[in-house]
């Protein structure tokens, strides 16, 4: 185990009830950003987004997801260094897998906690860069491929730091989806630690 302190079963279980509760901001933050875009898409079906209240409420609530989804695997990390190196390293590749599926979770963080930095073109990845800018473009995916169901399959919020970057692109309902089968993995995982506490 990397973790070597006499609080260490107490740490270890607690960081296992933040992996929980951050699934659940995760999943409760996915169900909000759903039913916000299929109301949006309810009131008026041929203007997609476009209504600002609407879009700032989408907009704060991706943010809010993605700084939860950050975390979820944040503490799925922690969780590994608690165990011995088998168990951590099954606990390191079902983080690898998440990272493969969701590369832009922890960019995506970065670039919205330091927004401020962004928006003046100075942040750390426009450091190189004399036209950085923080244009954050909201769209919906719709099942069916159109509009006239009102269902939303998808939301996605796309970060874009300089003109010609690749888009950093935060995809709700496959983020979610990936989280969930992350989390089950750590979550089986951890019963085997379990037992050695």
């Amino acid at each position: 185990m990397a973790q070597k302190t006499g609080t260490a079963p107490d740490s270890y279980f607690e960081a296992q009830s933040h992996l929980r509760t951050w699934l659940i901001a995760v999943d409760r933050q996915w169900a909000r950003i759903i039913q916000a875009a299929e109301e949006h898409v309810q009131k008026d079906p041929l203007r997609g987004i476009g209504y600002l209240d609407d879009v700032l409420k989408l907009r704060a609530d991706t943010i809010l997801f993605s700084f939860a989804l950050n975390q979820l695997r944040s503490t799925a990390v922690l969780l590994g260094t608690y165990m011995p190196e088998d168990l951590a390293s099954e606990v390191a590749h079902a983080v690898m897998v998440f990272d493969t599926s969701q590369p832009w979770v922890r960019e995506a963080r970065n670039v919205l906690a330091h927004f401020d930095e962004y928006v003046r073109g100075q942040g750390r990845r426009q450091k190189a860069r004399t036209d950085g800018r923080l244009q954050v473009i909201s769209n919906m995916k719709m099942a069916n491929g159109g509009f006239s169901q009102g269902k939303v399959a998808d939301f996605v919020l796309s970060i874009d730091i300089a003109p010609g970057s690749e888009l950093i692109e935060v995809n709700v309902h496959k983020s979610t989806g990936d989280a969930i089968r992350m989390t089950r993995a750590i979550e089986d995982i951890c019963l085997k630690a379990n037992r050695l506490f």
